[in-house]
């Protein structure tokens, strides 16, 4: 026996109705046995359907035995209208055969939707059923954890908690879902498949994976997709419909008797929203005043509620929230049990749904600029709910011009200097994001907004990205935003169709290749034995190349030129048009698409394979030959120019052992002007910077960015030679093949011609990396087939033209 407890709640019409007809057609012989656990018929009996059922039993007078029997007798009436309403035919006998043999796998669904006080019969009613029927294998009833207590409590059961779904069960989630709706005969079977790959793929994607591991939420979602044939692009509008459809089970009241004027509630959307939405902003307020987490005490909701603007009457306030409590779905009690039999608390279980509906709140009402710049002093709690708020007003509302006045307003002309106002323009550029930048430019009705604003507003962000007082999360929000405006920066974006590469110079001379394991004890077998490798000089990108540098290859037809793909013709991945790595069905002609921020102009580019990163050098070593020799140099802290005859360098992939000394400095390193050297005073260092982690010196797993990042957000965490991103953000493709230490050019590692199943060197770790996966040392090796959303590239000139 089990007992399912799921905080989220609920389960879907048509799950249910699916159930019942899988059933029936089992016990009447018209399909096979369905592939349940040992061959179990399913029978599914919703508790809130069967309670008034037995409530109505009459049990007074009655013997016990008698008592048990009538119970047992009205769970069998309710399955008969169940499976009648199924149109099962003749199948009571069957059924019964079937309880008595145990072969069933019988599901209480809901015991949290029954109204308290019938909870003990209808434990008394599952007792007596299983008395009477104990052969059952499988018997599990869902209820919500909360709501587990009291006469709630099954004897003989063991409680679990639902986990929350991975990425494998939220696919088979889906996969199931549309299979369903084709066995309903409600779509076909090809356009079955292609939804639940649509639905798959936005399921998975970076703003939806939390709550699509809710199995509520994830239903929710299904709903919203099979209804409106795919998923709204801006998330809210995902959040306003999802919201639509809770809010529609809380109004379904079956079995549960509400007074008129809580019907009359129930029945008003725009009361509900607007009730909801303070109710979040309360909550989110007291998360950022580290009060109980966000937790909403009864009283306090009682007081709030009971105001004219909203229920106006404290009676009608407690029967919501009592109603509340039985509905599982935005809101949900804790607390209350045993004698207390009404919770003690309320909180919203799905922070993605306070958060919206909270920055709802925010811009409702006529001091949304007094708000926004109150909650610049606290907005650790208010990252995700702000800007929520100026998207409901731009995509839901259609409020173009308020969106634009709290712009301007949260990026005054004075410049920023405390963390309050950067912070302040963060929201104002997150703003500007939404907008765009031409809607921003046709504004004139301020002399300080339109294309006045938006000019002040790029140069602080070119400022921002790499200092401000905002810790990194907030440096590389600037970034995004930057991104989806215009990044005007060097070494970012390309300029007449050539990347704009700035290099770094790496001037000849030794360095301390690997890790010594008595200095280092996070070294690795493979970083050992530590050496000395002499390289001659070469220049390194400053940065990894970006989308937006790669972006220019795609555009230029670069997938389709041979003279680019010699290895990968080669190994049969690249056939004319395109690529074909490990997982693609057919040849690709551009990156894999992980969706924003991946997708970024000024984020590193991934989901490219080794083979398309030496495409990318031989185009851009074209195109650098034939547009004449000017190049931008990062020396001694600034930008300079260098001139290079045509015909006396070479692009490419740079080799580990040129990646390694560009992170950790030769003996020697760059001192004061150009050209000066000095002794390495940490030839040995663990991270470009020196030998401690910090998590604002990089984007790693401790920095909490969680993806990609833009480019050159961490200037003070570059190597001695200026170098930037090298250590997090992303994987950097080499081109040496995987060979032990020490490093010798000789034993072949870098032949470019190894084939398709010898692994190459990848260094730098990712943004999911821990302290010792972003060492300089650090070392992993990939076929050059594969790619994935955390792997990029950067590039090195060589003087040489071997």
């Amino acid at each position: 026996m089990a007992l399912l407890g799921d905080p989220g709640g609920g389960k879907s019409t048509f799950v249910r109705q699916l159930a019942a007809q899988t059933a029936a057609a089992a016990l009447t012989g018209k399909v096979p046995f369905p592939n349940w656990e040992a061959g179990l018929i399913p029978v599914l009996i919703t508790l809130r359907e069967l309670a008034p059922r037995l409530a109505a039993v009459e049990l007074k007078g009655l013997a016990e035995a008698e008592q048990e029997a009538r119970l047992r007798e009205a769970i069998r009436e309710h399955l008969t209208t169940t499976l009648t309403e199924c149109k099962a035919g003749e199948w009571d006998t069957c059924l019964e055969d079937e309880l008595l043999s145990g072969n069933l796998l019988l599901i209480l669904d809901g015991l949290d939707e029954v109204p308290e006080h019938t909870r003990g019969r209808v434990r008394r009613a599952v007792g007596a059923l299983l008395q009477a029927y104990g052969r059952l294998q499988r018997v599990i009833v869902t209820c919500r954890v909360r709501s587990y207590t009291g006469t709630a409590v099954l004897p003989g059961f063991t409680p679990h908690t639902l986990a929350a779904f991975d990425e494998d069960k939220i696919r088979a989630f889906v996969q199931g879902w549309y299979q369903a709706q084709e066995q309903l005969g409600r779509v076909t079977a090809a356009v079955a498949a292609e939804r639940s790959r649509n639905l798959q793929r936005a399921a998975l994607s970076r703003d939806l994976r939390p709550l699509a591991g809710n199995p509520m939420l994830l239903t929710t979602m299904a709903l919203i997709h099979q209804k409106e044939v795919g998923l709204p692009k801006e998330r809210v509008r995902l959040y306003s419909l999802a919201v639509q459809v809770l809010l529609t089970r809380w109004q379904q009241r079956k079995g549960l008797a509400v007074s008129p004027e809580l019907g009359a509630v129930l029945s008003d959307d725009l009361k509900l929203r607007a009730l909801l939405e303070r109710l979040a902003y309360e909550a989110h307020s007291r998360q950022a005043g580290k009060r109980r987490g966000g937790d909403l005490a009864r009283k306090d909701l009682l007081e709030i509620l009971e105001a004219p603007a909203y229920l106006g009457q404290v009676s009608l306030a407690a029967e919501f929230l009592d109603y509340v409590d039985q509905r599982a779905g935005l809101l949900v009690g804790q607390g209350g049990a045993g004698d207390e039999q009404v919770p003690k608390t309320y909180a919203f279980p799905h922070r993605t749904f306070q958060e919206y509906l909270a920055g709802c709140y925010l811009v409702s009402g006529r001091s949304a600029e007094r708000e926004y710049w109150r909650l610049a002093e606290q907005p650790e709690a208010w990252t995700l709910a702000a800007p929520l708020g100026a998207e409901e007003l731009y995509y839901n509302r259609r409020n173009t011009e308020k969106v634009l006045d709290l712009a301007y307003a949260l990026a005054p002309e004075q410049e920023p200097g405390s963390r309050r106002e950067w912070q302040a323009l963060l929201w104002s550029a997150q703003m500007a994001a939404v907008l765009g930048a031409e809607a921003i430019r046709q504004d004139t009705a301020r002399p300080d907004g339109g294309a006045v604003y938006l000019k002040r507003l790029l140069q602080r962000l070119v400022q921002g990205v790499a200092r401000c007082p905002l810790p990194a999360l907030g440096r590389a929000e600037l970034g995004n935003a930057l991104a989806k405006l215009v990044d005007p920066r060097p070494g970012v974006g390309c300029l007449q169709q050539i990347p704009d590469i700035v290099w770094c110079e790496i001037p000849a001379g030794p360095f301390l290749m690997g890790s010594d394991k008595a200095r280092d004890g996070a070294a690795g077998s493979d970083e050992q034995p530590q050496h000395k490798v002499t390289l001659p000089l070469y220049y390194i990108s400053r940065y990894p190349v970006t989308v937006a540098q790669f972006d220019a290859f795609v555009q230029a037809g670069g997938y389709t030129e041979a003279r680019y793909w010699p290895e990968a013709q080669a190994a049969n991945r690249w056939q004319g048009t395109g690529i074909r790595d490990y997982d693609d069905d057919e040849l690709r002609s551009a990156p894999v698409d992980y969706g924003a921020p991946f997708n970024l102009p000024n984020h590193p580019v991934v989901g490219i394979t080794w083979y398309e990163a030496l495409a990318f050098c031989r185009w851009l070593e074209e195109l650098l030959q034939a547009a004449g020799s000017g190049m931008q140099l990062w020396q001694a802290n600034r930008l300079t120019s260098v001139d290079l005859s045509p015909g006396t360098f070479k692009v490419r992939l740079p080799s580990e052992a040129e990646w390694e000394k560009a992170a950790r400095g030769g003996l020697e390193i760059p001192w004061g002007e150009a050209g000066l050297q000095r002794e390495n005073p940490d030839p040995a260092r663990r991270y470009p910077w020196g030998q401690k982690p910090d998590p604002e010196l990089a984007n790693f797993d401790e920095t909490r960015i969680e993806a990609s990042s833009t480019v050159g957000c961490f200037p003070d965490g570059a190597s001695p030679y200026g170098v930037e991103d090298l250590s997090g953000n992303v994987w950097e493709w080499t081109r040496s093949n995987w060979k032990d230490y020490p490093y010798r050019v000789a034993d072949g590692r870098e032949d470019l011609t190894a084939g398709d199943y010898t692994a190459r060197g990848v260094r730098g770790g990712a943004f999911y990396n821990n302290v010792r996966g972003v060492r300089c040392a650090y070392r992993d090796g990939w076929v050059p087939y594969g790619r994935s959303g955390a792997q990029g590239f950067r590039v090195v000139l060589s003087l040489s033209t071997l």
